[in-house]
């Protein structure tokens, strides 16, 4: 299991566990569905971590960049879109991706070398049907 879905699923179990409090003590809840409950009363106090709120901001930021270039550009004119505006960070089109931002990309051509043999198999000589004279 991924740290992302983990961490969504404890998310989840830390929210089901807050709206049955009054009907089940809570370190009960913790021990039936498998949580510390200092985890879950840590997640009480603060719900959103310092990085998640990082990471929302920066997910705006790229979003606006990507609209206003109206999709064209890519990931590495986001990160200079960003640093220009003094917000660049190296990690802001790995932390696109996760959030599921699609950044076009440089489609670029590649080329490939075939010896004799793949050349001759991939294409074949066709056949000589010119008349001859013998």
């Amino acid at each position: 299991m991924s740290q992302q879905l983990r961490h969504a699923r404890v998310r989840k179990t830390y929210e089901f566990i807050k709206s049955h409090q009054r009907q089940f003590p809570v370190a009960v809840q913790c021990r039936v569905l498998q949580v510390a409950p200092s985890g879950y009363y840590a997640w009480l106090k603060k719900p959103v971590s310092d990085r998640g709120l990082e990471d929302a901001r920066l997910l705006r930021l790229i979003r606006a960049s990507y609209t206003a270039s109206q999709g064209i550009y890519g990931a590495p004119r986001v990160f200079l879109d960003l640093r220009e505006a003094g917000r660049g960070l190296q990690q802001a089109p790995r932390r696109a991706s996760h959030a599921g931002v699609r950044l076009a990309g440089v489609a670029r051509l590649s080329h490939t070398t075939l010896d004799c043999e793949e050349a001759r198999s991939a294409h074949p000589e066709p056949p000589d049907t010119s008349p001859r004279r013998c």
